[in-house]
């Protein structure tokens, strides 16, 4: 319903009252067509597929980790890690495998 409409039957609803016509009955509401949303349906199949990985470890635990590895050893060891879970980047590296590589780290880190 569109600003004129709903103030042309304010304007109406007022001059019935004016006149000495009581009340006036709220006239039923115009239902809407339902909105087409392709991106929510989108959003609805990417959630399903989405790597969820271990919810006890995150991006950032994992990238902690690497950093930690890099400071003790070298910055190709973190790199190879990542690179044999196949990713280049942490950003890369899906989320099931952030336990992985985190007991990996911790395997070099004891040697």
């Amino acid at each position: 319903m569109t600003i004129e409409a709903t103030l042309e039957r304010i304007a109406a609803a007022l001059e019935t009252i004016a006149a000495g016509g009581g009340t006036v009955a709220a006239p039923a509401e115009e239902k809407a067509p339902p909105k087409k949303s392709s991106t929510k349906k989108s959003n609805e199949k990417r959630v399903g597929t989405e790597d969820v990985g271990d919810p006890e470890y995150t991006k950032e635990m994992v990238r902690a980790k690497l950093q930690e590895l890099q400071k003790a050893t070298t910055p190709a060891q973190a790199k190879s890690i990542l690179k044999s879970h196949g990713a280049s980047t942490i950003g890369n590296l899906p989320a099931s495998k952030y336990k992985q590589v985190i007991d990996e780290c911790d395997v070099k880190l004891a040697e």
